[in-house]
């Protein structure tokens, strides 16, 4: 059974208009917008298609309001848990069609920077995958391309990093399962890359970039006890430790000691590392999505 497009656009602003509502109003107010989201999908002609275009417009909420990001999570968490047997896709039935969906976008979307935005003009930095290098030319005949390319650039950054946030916040809220191995893989692989600026952990067709590496730090810090618990009870928590060592190695300024980890001495990998270290000395502790985007605290 197909959706044509003008239905596809409705269920974009009925899903929207919840989320925004949400938004606006108390963040203990979980149960009313849960339950009006449910009730649209399980009333809706083609429940599959509803189910992700809440996740996907989720997603665009939070990229506008990234503090919000746990309360929409919890609202889409507690719909499908009232989702009835007769809401079902590929994943499953139930409260499973919609937290496995969850789960497989996840993984599908937190993968690494990708850049793919137009317009076609610039070349990404051989150095940092994540940064795009322009000539004078490029600027003097195309200034209104290049700056709509360094803002899309811009937007791309920060799509990864509100998809890394919402892996994070939901193996922490329980919205997505974190105690399985397709779970502790991603989150494995999405760590693994961000702290492999020397190339010694794992080989790559694509460069280091500094946005995968923001990631990371994302990831760990909205779920780093989860991870943690999640780890040691897989009998690898050797894997935790060691991300303490290579977060470490970005701060340091001896590059012979960090092993190329900063070879340009950048403060702002040095600050983001330093609040990965911060939450392992407290804990670690899951942060939660007002404490990843608190503003005084980001340097991006």
């Amino acid at each position: 059974m197909s959706v044509n497009r003008d239905e596809l656009n409705q269920a974009r602003a009925d899903v929207s208009n919840i989320y925004t509502k949400a938004i606006q109003g108390s963040n203990s107010d979980i149960d009313g917008p849960a339950k009006e989201l449910s009730d649209l999908i399980a009333g809706s002609s083609l429940p599959s298609e509803w189910i992700h275009i809440s996740i996907l417009v989720l997603h665009s909420r939070a990229m506008e309001h990234p503090t919000s990001l746990d309360h929409l999570l919890k609202i889409y968490s507690a719909a499908c848990e009232l989702f009835p047997e007769s809401v079902e896709n590929s994943k499953g039935t139930g409260k499973d069609a919609g937290q496995l969906d969850l789960h497989w976008t996840l993984i599908e979307e937190s993968q690494r920077f990708q850049g793919l935005v137009q317009p076609d003009i610039g070349e990404a930095d051989t150095e940092d995958a994540s940064n795009i290098n322009f000539r004078e030319e490029d600027l003097k005949e195309r200034t209104t391309d290049v700056l709509t390319k360094i803002d899309n650039w811009r937007a791309d950054r920060q799509d990864l990093l509100v998809w890394m946030a919402t892996q994070a916040r939901s193996y922490s809220l329980g919205a997505v399962e974190l105690n399985n191995v397709g779970s502790r893989a991603s989150a494995l692989s999405a760590i693994q890359f961000g702290l492999d600026r020397a190339g010694v952990v794992k080989k790559s067709s694509r460069p280091w970039s500094k946005a995968d590496f923001l990631a990371a730090c994302v990831l760990i810090r909205g779920c780093a006890r989860s991870l943690k618990e999640a780890f040691d009870a897989a009998g690898q928590g050797d894997v935790v430790v060691d991300w303490v060592n290579q977060f470490g190695l970005f701060i340091q300024s001896d590059n012979q000691a960090s092993n190329g980890r900063n070879t340009d001495n950048d403060f702002v990998l040095k600050s983001n590392a330093a609040l990965v270290l911060l939450n392992f000395a407290k804990g670690p502790i899951d942060e939660t999505s007002e404490q990843l985007f608190d503003s005084r605290r980001w340097i991006y």
